[in-house]
C-alpha cells in the first residue's frame, strides 16, 4: 500500500481525492495534486509538523477547484 503522507488523515484525504479523479505525482520533496478540470497545483505535505496541515490542504484543494 502506497503512502502519500506520514499523517494518517492527510493520507486518507489524498486517497479520497484520487478516487474522485484527481492526479497525483511526486515532486522532488513533496507530492503534487491536480484536479482534472483545473491547471492549479496543490502541494501535499509528506511529513507535516503543523497541526493545521490537513485544514490547510483542504483549503488549498477548495481554492484549486474554484480556479479555472
Amino acid at each position: 500500500m502506497r503512502h502519500y503522507s506520514s499523517d494518517r488523515d492527510i493520507d486518507r484525504y489524498v486517497r479520497r481525492l484520487l478516487r474522485s479523479g484527481w492526479t497525483f505525482w511526486w515532486g522532488s520533496k513533496h507530492g503534487k495534486l491536480r484536479h482534472p478540470r483545473s491547471k492549479a497545483l496543490v502541494t501535499v505535505p509528506t511529513s507535516p509538523s503543523d497541526p493545521r496541515s490537513l485544514k490547510n490542504l483542504q483549503r488549498d484543494v477548495r481554492h484549486a477547484f474554484k480556479v479555472k
